[in-house]
């Protein structure tokens, strides 16, 4: 268990590295696009500057891409690892998940086949299909993070009331034998209390 929390940690840090490795990229990448749009000459240093930027535009895509994968597996381990969704949701989610893997996959690849020689219409095309999926892929990951807090929750309400029913015959067996359970009652009675609020909460 302590492993499995230490693996997580690790993902976590490797994951925010990696998303400041892409804000840096990007501001580098709309720095370098501010000043080839002020270059409006066809001197070999505004070539080269744009050229620059379409090298950027694509790096950055490859980034986006890693960073994409690098989230769907954390959402994957997170369902993998669930106690509290059932076998069925989280079948449903891995199915969708592998969804979204393929589709990851297939733009990795047009990104990869992008030449020297691209356009700035390819460009755009990618990243507007990119930030498609990667909007796709955060549509699904609030859902599925969601489901994960509902279902522990559920579960928490579900082992409050085996609390619950378990000091309820604790009492039963000590008012049996003779003992005052008055202090008792009311520690039942203020759990029970905070229990309904709890579910009215929910």
């Amino acid at each position: 268990k302590e492993k499995m929390k230490e693996e997580r940690r690790e993902n976590k840090k490797e994951l925010k590295s990696e998303r400041g490795k892409y804000r840096e990229e990007k501001l580098r990448l709309l720095n370098l696009h501010a000043e080839a749009r002020k270059c409006a000459k066809d001197t070999d240093a505004c070539k080269n500057k744009k050229e620059e930027v379409k090298k950027g535009v694509k790096a950055h895509l490859e980034n986006t891409v890693d960073l994409i994968d690098s989230s769907l597996i954390r959402l994957k381990e997170r369902v993998t690892d669930s106690k509290v969704l059932n076998d069925a949701d989280k079948q449903s989610a891995l199915s969708q998940i592998d969804e979204l893997e393929k589709k990851l996959a297939a733009e990795k690849e047009r990104v990869t086949a992008l030449g020297e020689d691209v356009t700035n219409e390819e460009l755009r095309n990618e990243v507007k299909n990119l930030k498609k999926l990667w909007q796709e892929v955060r549509r699904l990951q609030q859902r599925i993070v969601a489901d994960l807090i509902s279902s522990q929750l559920d579960h928490l309400a579900d082992k409050h009331k085996e609390y619950e029913n378990s000091l309820e015959a604790r009492i039963r067996e000590l008012q049996a034998k003779g003992v005052d359970v008055t202090s008792l009652e009311r520690l039942l009675e203020q759990f029970q209390d905070e229990q309904a609020q709890l579910e009215r909460d929910q």
